[in-house]
């Protein structure tokens, strides 16, 4: 199988650590030239009495390395937002630091002015080191792939493997099953590329019937993997496509997760309640404004599909308008019309959803999850889209695996969106496989990235 080891990332994190450490070695060193017009390194005791202090500095710019993502796999789309990225997080921490500059009293020295030149430096080398570790990392350009599975995932992953450059892989190619491919056309494209991994769709009913065919590649040189694994392993998603029922018997499990469980909603109430007491500041002042701008209700209460499909009452502030003080039908495509001006404001901010933390409290959202829909488009879903059901074994959540990880252009905003769902429910099967109390808290920390760049969902 293609390596993507976490033991590459902590590498990386190590190194990041070295090369803010060292940037701040020369930042401090800058400082005191120009204080003392003495050009020069300073001491290292004069550098520790700096660096002890500044290390809550360089630990929090490496959280905001994580979450933005840059200790992720490497994708080709983290890669191609490479810059941006760290451009992001360099000025995220910058702010952070400064706060914490003005608001506790660390150094005897001049901080902030360190913190501006320890932001230059550390940017200029983490670009440089950033840019330059696809060489170390990647393949050894020997491997040559064959997949063999259907669907548009076939396509997906068959690009994703051939443009990832830290992959280097020598040779992708695909057949797709869905085009009467046998087994020998498969057994002849093996011999005559010279593949050396064989990724097939072991739960297609024509490869299942036949899977001792392949046991010859085992007495050989070839690899032979579950295309479903593979496809999981670089994508971080589900392939719903080439995967079947019994796949769900071996990968997802309901029993043995009574100590995560209580975990988890012990980890909601310690957060989702002071948050909640602090929230209460803005209710007066979303009551006023709604009541001034048409005089409706404060809450938009609608109800959605909980764990055991056990419908629950949803909390949000008003953002549309409120017409004969009715519901809003959430599969209606143009409620975007409905929404006013200080609406906006409220979605924008993310201050819309603070009421959800009610839901919360109450135990019927946690803090991450799959998002909750409406009983009407679950029913809708559940016949349009296969295993879509298997979503409410779990308790939705505030924010969740797919709500970080989906193309946001992707993501289903209003209505019957059955594309755009499926690809969602790809990553919120990738997170019930893979669910720890780790894993939430990874996923809080980035959804606090999202709400910082307004760009979660």
């Amino acid at each position: 199988m293609i390596s993507t080891k976490i033991t590459k990332r902590v590498f990386v994190a190590i190194i990041d650590f070295i090369i803010l450490s060292t940037s701040l070695y020369l930042s401090i060193s800058v400082r005191y030239s120009f204080a003392i017009e003495n050009i020069g390194f300073v001491s290292l005791e004069r550098f520790l009495g700096v660096f002890y202090p500044f290390l809550i500095i360089i630990f929090l710019n490496m959280l905001v390395f994580y979450m933005y993502g840059l200790y992720d796999k490497m994708t080709v789309k983290i890669y191609q937002e490479l810059d941006q990225r760290i451009l992001s997080s360099q000025l995220l921490s910058s702010v952070v630091g400064a706060v914490i500059f003005y608001t506790i009293p660390l150094f005897a020295i001049a901080p902030k002015t360190i913190l501006i030149i320890y932001i230059f430096i550390s940017s200029l080398l983490i670009f440089f080191w950033r840019k330059s570790v696809r060489k170390i990392f990647k393949g050894s350009g020997s491997t040559k792939i064959l997949l063999v599975a259907e669907g548009k995932e076939l396509e997906e992953l068959q690009q994703e493997i051939a443009q990832n450059k830290i992959l280097n892989i020598q040779k992708v190619e695909a057949l797709n099953l869905s085009e009467n491919e046998t087994l020998n056309s498969i057994k002849e494209k093996v011999e005559n590329g010279n593949f050396n991994i064989l990724a097939i769709n072991m739960h297609h009913p024509k490869i299942k019937e036949n899977i001792s065919f392949f046991y010859q590649f085992f007495l050989s040189k070839v690899e032979v993997v579950n295309f479903a694994d593979l496809y999981e392993e670089i994508l971080q998603k589900v392939p719903l496509e080439n995967i079947d029922t019994g796949w769900f018997f071996n990968n997802i499990s309901r029993q043995n997760k009574k100590l995560y469980e209580n975990s988890k909603r012990i980890l909601d109430l310690y957060l989702s309640i002071p948050i909640f007491l602090i929230s209460l500041i803005f209710y007066p002042f979303v009551f006023f404004a709604l009541k001034m701008q048409d005089g409706g209700r404060l809450f938009y209460i609608s109800e959605r599909m909980g764990v055991d499909n056990i419908p629950f009452k949803l909390y949000k502030f008003r953002s549309m308008t409120d017409i004969k003080n009715k519901d809003i039908d959430s599969t209606d495509k143009n409620e975007i019309k409905r929404v006013t001006k200080f609406g906006k404001f409220l979605r924008k901010t993310r201050i819309d959803e603070l009421p959800q933390l009610i839901n919360i409290i109450n135990g019927d959202l946690s803090l991450i999850g799959p998002r909750p829909e409406i009983p009407e488009l679950v029913n809708e879903y559940s016949k349009q889209i296969p295993f879509y059901g298997i979503r409410h074994t779990v308790t939705p959540g505030l924010s969740g695996y797919a709500q970080i990880y989906q193309e946001q252009k992707a993501v289903p905003k209003f209505g019957i969106a059955t594309d755009a769902t499926k690809e969602k429910l790809s990553y919120d099967i990738f997170y019930l496989k893979h669910r720890t109390f780790l894993m939430d808290i990874s996923l809080i920390i980035k959804t606090v990235r999202n709400l910082l760049s307004r760009s979660g969902v």
